[in-house]
């Protein structure tokens, strides 16, 4: 049985590299992990960051763009959400700068351990990121969970065990009732993160 951590980002992206394509801006890009991945279905990638990193092509403020309107078919916003201070803003700004009928894929924590990188602000219902969108006429394609409390419990795991060994047990044993008795929910009041896949109307 394979286990698939559902934190895991690139997992994400590569579940849903369909809704990816054309002119593309991976939001708060960090170090570029996902530039590779992007690439692939990309005809052209640019990463953006508040600082600057090895594959970061522009530093600006997330709730500022320093594009012109309707610059891109997709946008790529992963576990960045959090980390803004004004995310109503970034969202408009993901609208203006989204092409009509181009879409945005954005993962975002609902349960989950603070994690300053380097500040962390805010935490994202299904209804919160479904407010979001519509006010800025983005149309939800997909709205799902990334697992159950199995997972929650988990993740906080992983800060309170410090003993190696018994660390790796105690947080793979949830993620182990999680694969075999939550399969198929993707609609988890508590859930570690939440993706929204929206496309500009």
């Amino acid at each position: 049985m394979k286990l698939v951590d559902k934190w895991d980002t690139r997992e994400i992206l590569k579940e849903n590299l369909s809704y990816c394509g054309g002119r593309v801006l991976d939001l708060g890009c960090g170090d570029g992990k996902y530039k590779e991945i992007i690439l692939t279905k990309a005809s052209e990638y640019i990463g953006l960051d508040a600082y600057k990193h090895e594959n970061v092509d522009v530093v600006a403020d997330a709730a500022q763009l320093p594009f012109e309107a309707a610059s891109f078919e997709t946008i790529v916003c992963l576990q960045v959400l959090e980390h803004v201070k004004e995310p109503w803003q970034v969202v408009a700004e993901i609208a203006r700068v989204l092409k009509p009928g181009g879409q945005v894929i954005l993962n975002t924590p609902w349960q989950f351990p603070y994690h300053a990188y380097p500040d962390d602000y805010y935490r994202f219902s299904g209804q919160a990121l479904t407010y979001l969108f519509k006010k800025n006429n983005l149309k939800i394609i997909k709205l799902e969970s990334r697992g159950g409390r199995a997972r929650v419990i988990s993740g906080y795991n992983r800060l309170w065990i410090k003993n190696k060994w018994l660390n790796k047990i105690m947080v793979c044993l949830p993620l182990v009732f999680e694969e075999l008795f939550n399969r198929s929910n993707k609609n988890n009041l508590d859930t570690p993160s939440h993706l929204i896949i929206g496309q500009k109307v």
